[in-house]
């Protein structure tokens, strides 16, 4: 059985001419479009500043306070800042903030010599983390003190951090 339209037989994959069409195509209905985001992607931004720590032998930390508002259902957000001081090592980093999973970090410590010849360190962090709703809280960076001997104090230098999410 052939198809005929506008006087061109259709047996199979032709191509018709539009001036023998007439008439107002249906409506499409797209219900069962699947695998469509249900609303935009959303970017924010947030970032602080951490003070300086006081100058003395121990463990030290820093922390720079973040705000990931606008997020309906959550994303992954992105982290970096800097970081200077004096006899730490081992840094880590924690992330505190309701709905925060899978946090992942990366140092990069680049140490030189001082004056008097203690050892300080330059460094860049960054790293991610995956979130629910809309967190808000503090990124934390940790080293420990390495001082060899009593006079060998330890602190971090004021530094910024920079946060981005994406996410719905």
């Amino acid at each position: 059985m052939a198809l005929i339209v506008g006087g061109t037989t259709v047996t199979g994959t032709q191509t018709l001419e539009a001036s023998t069409l007439t008439g107002t195509a249906a409506a499409i209905n797209g219900s069962n479009i699947t695998n469509l985001p249900a609303s935009a992607p959303v970017v924010k931004g947030s970032g602080g500043t951490y003070g300086a720590t006081g100058i003395s032998t121990g463990n030290k930390s820093v922390s720079a306070s973040y705000s990931l508002s606008g997020f309906g259902t959550g994303g992954t957000a992105y982290f970096a800042g800097d970081c200077q001081g004096r006899y730490l090592n081992n840094m880590s980093v924690s992330v505190s903030g309701s709905g925060v999973s899978n946090v992942s970090f990366q140092c990069n410590v680049v140490k030189t010599s001082g004056t008097d010849g203690e050892v300080v360190f330059e460094q860049g962090f960054y790293g991610s983390f995956d979130f629910t709703g809309t967190p808000s809280g503090n990124i934390t960076l940790s080293g420990s003190y390495y001082g060899i001997n009593s006079y060998q104090t330890s602190y971090f230098n004021a530094g910024a951090m920079s946060v981005y999410a994406v996410g719905t």
